[in-house]
């Protein structure tokens, strides 16, 4: 059973001072859209990690992908559920910086306990993000047992970290053992380890800059498109840009180098007047 996750139709916006900016859902006549992360995005970490640490880029990613599903600490131990840009930011880098050790190979002596210190970042971020209000701690009064109270007090407010789970497969006893992420960004986190066990490649879609993983069980290896729509728009826009350079004079031929075909191919596109 996926991983499923609430996108709100109308996007988002920031409210609040510029110090203390807060993601928030735009209301409108638009319904809330819903998709699984893990199967429809295979490299969504890659994506996120890539994403601008501004609030049009954090916007962006949002009113694609949704929330991050996390929250921060308030006075008093009160969990607050609406995501600040400073927690955004903070997990981009956080993740832009793993997945640079990652793809960074450090050989030599020392290169087992750089290893382990890497599995340990990410095994925290792990299980920090199942948390999902661990982050952005604020000042809280009283003695440490008062604020180790508070602070189990918010924690039971939040959803429960990820629980490996028995799944039903069908009515002849089929089971499967599934692990269920807390939240998007766990479920990112969660996708990055995959990757790492799996030493996975990923690939950039030249349509819309996602990543996707070209692995056997994903996508086929050669596949340059992360999804159908994605091949079909970028077709079209090759077509329009063929019949561009053929209205302005250019030979098929450097039409055809340009656009990494053969002139065969450029002729019957400039020839064909449907859009």
């Amino acid at each position: 059973m996926p991983f499923y996750w609430r996108v709100c139709g109308g996007g988002y916006r920031w409210d609040g001072p510029s110090d203390a900016r807060v993601l928030a859902p735009l209301t409108g006549d638009q319904g809330d859209r819903e998709y699984a992360p893990l199967e429809d995005h295979t490299g969504l970490f890659l994506t996120f990690s890539a994403t601008e640490m501004t609030e049009a880029g954090i916007l962006n990613f949002a009113a694609q992908y949704g929330p991050l599903g996390i929250g921060y600490w308030r006075d008093w131990g009160d969990v607050e559920p609406a995501e600040r840009f400073t927690i955004w930011a903070g997990q981009i880098r956080a993740m832009r910086e793993c997945v640079e050790k990652w793809r960074t190979p450090r050989p030599g002596r020392g290169e087992d306990a750089e290893r382990r210190a890497f599995y340990d970042v990410v095994n925290r971020h792990l299980a920090g993000s199942a948390w999902s209000g661990i982050f952005g701690l604020s000042a809280l009064g009283g003695g440490p047992e008062r604020v180790l109270q508070r602070r189990l007090e918010g924690l039971a407010k939040l959803p429960p970290p990820p629980l490996m789970q028995l799944v039903d497969l069908s009515r002849e006893g089929q089971v499967t053992l599934e692990t269920r992420p807390a939240n998007l960004l766990n479920a990112m986190w969660l996708q990055f380890a995959l990757a790492v066990v799996g030493d996975t490649h990923f690939r950039q879609c030249p349509s819309c800059g996602s990543w996707f993983a070209v692995s056997p069980e994903s996508r086929r290896a050669d596949a340059q498109y992360c999804k159908d729509l994605c091949r079909v728009r970028a077709y079209k826009e090759r077509k329009k840009v063929a019949r561009r350079l053929h209205a302005a004079g250019r030979p098929l031929k450097l039409i055809a180098k340009e656009l990494g075909t053969n002139v065969a191919v450029v002729r019957g596109w400039v020839a064909d007047t449907k859009r």
